[in-house]
């Protein structure tokens, strides 16, 4: 009996197992070709919307362009001074929470 022989034999004496695996890689088919499907449609869709914004941006005019980086610097800047009002009532709860503590 050749060893290929006894491996046969082996599969053959545990059928059951042989079939679980057979489903096993079926399921795992299955679910792999449900991804791919998936991931194809997610990139459709965000293929539209990739070019409609870059549609629209090209689209502005100078006036248009230069009023939205007006807007934007603006809006840098009221962010800006926001976060630092909030590090610096931050750190004045801080302080204040220590002296509360007598340190």
């Amino acid at each position: 009996m050749e060893e290929s022989d006894g491996v046969l034999s082996s599969y053959a004496v545990k059928p059951n197992a042989v079939k679980q695996l057979q489903n096993k890689l079926e399921e795992l088919d299955t679910i792999k070709d449900i991804a791919i499907a998936r991931t194809k449609q997610l990139d459709k869709m965000a293929e539209p919307r990739q070019k409609g914004l870059w549609e629209s941006i090209e689209r502005l005019n100078a006036d248009e362009v230069t009023n939205f980086e007006a807007w934007l610097n603006a809006t840098s800047s009221k962010l800006h001074q926001h976060l630092n009002q909030l590090k610096n009532g931050a750190s004045t709860s801080l302080k204040l929470g220590c002296e509360s503590f007598g340190v």
